[in-house]
């Protein structure tokens, strides 16, 4: 199961709440009508987060740390597409795969997604990009993303 942990920032409730997930069924070729439509391979990448290492979540790790956005969004995105693209790798996939590239951030990321995160989509940037207003989970990091290929989606 792949989730993201991001807090909207606006129109939130008051309470902890589950706003989606994600999860992965074999193809068996039977059940669902539109299951067999797709051909490419389908899998989902949980968010990273603007860390130098996503598994030190200690405050000296966020990218650009105390910097501005400003003076650190480029840095802090290019450090989310390296983590990315190391899970894209993992799978043998590129980005080219993916059909879905969702960015969540309270920050202006207008500019940084047109200077770093649109030409490392190559190809797969005429998808365009999801982009929640919310916050990552941990204090100080900025930007989060998270991507995807070949999933059907429901909405409840």
């Amino acid at each position: 199961m792949a989730r993201t942990n991001v807090a909207p920032a606006v129109a939130g409730g008051d309470e902890t709440e589950l706003h989606a997930f994600s999860y992965a069924v074999g193809r068996s070729g039977g059940g669902e009508a539109g299951a067999g439509d797709c051909t490419g391979p389908s899998f989902v990448i949980a968010g990273a987060g603007d860390l130098a290492d996503q598994a030190d979540l200690r405050p000296e790790a966020i990218v650009g740390g105390r910097t501005a956005w400003a003076g650190s969004g480029p840095a802090r995105a290019g450090a989310v597409l390296d983590e990315m693209e190391a899970r894209l790798s993992t799978l043998g996939l590129t980005w080219v795969d993916t059909d879905s590239v969702v960015v969540y951030s309270t920050e202006r990321i207008g500019e940084v997604l047109e200077s770093t995160v649109l030409p490392r989509l190559g190809a797969a940037a005429r998808n365009g990009v999801q982009w929640f207003h919310a916050r990552p989970p941990i204090e100080g990091l900025r930007f989060e993303m998270d991507t995807r290929g070949g999933v059907i989606e429901r909405r409840i």
